[in-house]
């Protein structure tokens, strides 16, 4: 690997753990206007960053479709029942619904505002964006017509099962994500901190400005009015990689936030569950709880890396 490509993924996954931490702290206590904030572009930045990875289907016969669907189901399905298994094991813990109820009620509606909803969206997103990235052409109309339909599922609020009516929206960011994929390695690549800085700050600010008046809520599709959300989602994912390519030179640093960018599928999978058990049973401070949570799921993470590989699978 050459070193240009190791500083791409070094600064692929330290956006990736910034961003993975901010939606834990989405989830806490913080005032609403930077929650908000947050809110605004960290689980778009998820969908973006897959489009950025992609590469065009090579055909699109059925063989070659069946072969990556078969593949994206192995590395994301697979690892979403046994979380889920386990996430549904520990409700008792502190939920006040029987077990039986529980699972009706996730078999019936999903994992609603949890944050393990994110994967099959992710999972049929990361499909139907794929089909969409055929050339550039078919990318920019595919994302118009997906605008749309967005906008018609958010402005007559029909809620699917399963957070599907979210799916056009996130298949919207990764086909950005494809298009915009140039754009954005032209400005992680820029050697000025004085153009990376004045980049930060303006698309933060335009980010700021839009999310202080409309709140972004993907798990429930809370996406209106649609092109301000889709810009500040855009401005603030073009921040954190910025945010992210300046993080790379700096060793420690990005040493941990790697590290945690390697290991946000358990960080989705168990973070929120683990608060909860944590508030259901204790008073601890917000310090303390945040210690154990950050213990427990290194202990995750370790368990993880010494597991076989079995989900393993390349971006395409």
């Amino acid at each position: 690997m050459t070193q240009s490509s190791t500083k791409r993924q070094d600064y692929i996954d330290i956006s990736r753990g910034l961003a993975i931490t901010l939606m834990v702290l989405g989830h806490s206590s913080l005032p609403i206007p930077v929650q908000n904030l947050i809110y605004s572009f960290h689980m778009p930045f998820f969908f973006f960053i897959s489009g950025f990875l992609s590469r065009p289907l090579s055909t699109l016969n059925k063989k070659t479709i069946y072969q990556f669907i078969k593949k994206k189901a192995i590395s994301l399905l697979l690892p979403f029942a046994i979380y889920s298994i386990i996430n549904i094991l520990l409700y008792p813990l502190y939920g006040e619904l029987t077990l039986i109820e529980y699972i009706a009620q996730i078999i019936k509606h999903g994992w609603g505002s949890m944050a393990l909803w994110f994967i099959p969206v992710f999972f049929m997103s990361v499909i139907i964006s794929k089909l969409c990235i055929t050339t550039r052409i078919t990318a920019v109309i595919s994302s118009l017509l997906l605008i749309i339909i967005s906008f018609v599922l958010a402005k007559y609020k029909l809620q699917l099962p399963w957070n599907i009516s979210t799916i056009p929206f996130a298949s919207v960011f990764m086909i950005f994500g494809y298009i915009m994929k140039d754009l954005i390695i032209y400005i992680v690549n820029t050697k000025s901190f004085t153009k990376r800085a004045i980049i930060i700050f303006f698309t933060t600010s335009l980010t700021s400005f839009i999310a202080l008046r409309f709140r972004l809520d993907m798990a429930t599709n809370c996406i209106i009015p649609i092109i301000p959300i889709i810009i500040a989602a855009l401005a603030g994912i073009i921040s954190l990689l910025t945010v992210s390519s300046i993080f790379s030179n700096f060793n420690i640093i990005s040493k941990i936030i790697q590290y945690i960018g390697r290991h946000t599928y358990e960080v989705l999978g168990f973070s929120q569950v683990i608060i909860m058990i944590i508030n259901s049973n204790t008073n601890w401070g917000s310090i303390t709880k945040y210690i154990i949570l950050i213990i427990l799921l290194y202990c995750i993470f370790r368990l993880k890396d010494s597991l076989p590989n079995l989900f393993s699978s390349k971006n395409n």
